[in-house]
């Protein structure tokens, strides 16, 4: 499919939180296809920071909203909205890679790593609020580092794609990094995990010098017991 084709509404249902429109019609533009591979890459997305990612120079959010609904209405990603408290006005949609978005990023760009993840349309606001936040974080990264002499960013990998190639196993084996810990006073062991981690690489005459850093996202909305609560206790 070359981008200047002219699209069909694919006949696909709608994700349950926004109702597609039927026939909208669009030329497929190269910007389309980086919105897909940048959504691929972070799973989860503001409409602010896909503006920040694909569209760093325009001072109006006005062409990213429209990219962005034609991309929905044809089915190529889902959409919802964040939570919100009450009286803050509305919330920034959040997007998501559809089955028809992976496959489109597979057929122009066969080297690309697709993930697609069977409930992301169906996600509590809990989870989502958490995504969006290492969302926010990477991005940052990911723009301080652009272009940097010396640094730049080599890997980074978020809890839910490390949780996804172990979703049949239990306690701390769902994880493919974890530590225990000890509570000091009960003796209680438990087994703590990153939300996230990622690996600077140095450029240059810094070249084969590499970092690992563990990232934690902490909203500042949960006490020390709830967060004891979310580790897997042993014994």
């Amino acid at each position: 499919m070359s981008p200047n084709n002219e699209l069909e509404t694919p006949k696909r249902p709608y994700t349950p939180i926004m109702t597609r429109q039927q026939n909208v019609n669009f030329r497929l533009q190269e910007r389309d296809l980086e919105i897909l591979k940048v959504v691929n890459r972070y799973r989860y997305l503001r409409t602010n920071q896909i503006k920040r990612l694909v569209f760093p120079e325009n001072r109006s959010i006005q062409s990213t909203r429209k990219r962005l609904k034609y991309l929905f209405h044809n089915g190529f990603l889902g959409r919802i909205n964040p939570f919100v408290a009450p009286g803050a006005g509305q919330p920034d949609t959040a997007y998501f890679l559809e089955k028809s978005g992976a496959e489109l990023i597979a057929q122009h760009f066969p080297d690309e790593e697709v993930k697609v993840y069977g409930k992301s349309g169906k996600v509590r606001y809990q989870f989502l609020s958490h995504a969006l936040e290492l969302s926010e974080f990477r991005m940052y990264l990911e723009i301080a580092l652009s272009g940097h002499e010396r640094i730049e960013l080599g890997r980074f990998v978020a809890d839910f794609e490390v949780k996804s190639h172990l979703q049949n196993a239990t306690g701390h084996k769902r994880y493919k990094l974890w530590h225990e810990l000890q509570h000091p006073i009960s003796r209680q062991s438990f087994v703590v995990y990153p939300d996230g981690l990622f690996i600077l690489k140095g450029k240059g005459s810094f070249e084969g010098v590499q970092k690992l850093f563990f990232l934690e996202v902490d909203r500042g909305t949960e006490g020390g017991n709830a967060k004891l609560k979310g580790t897997h206790q042993k014994g």
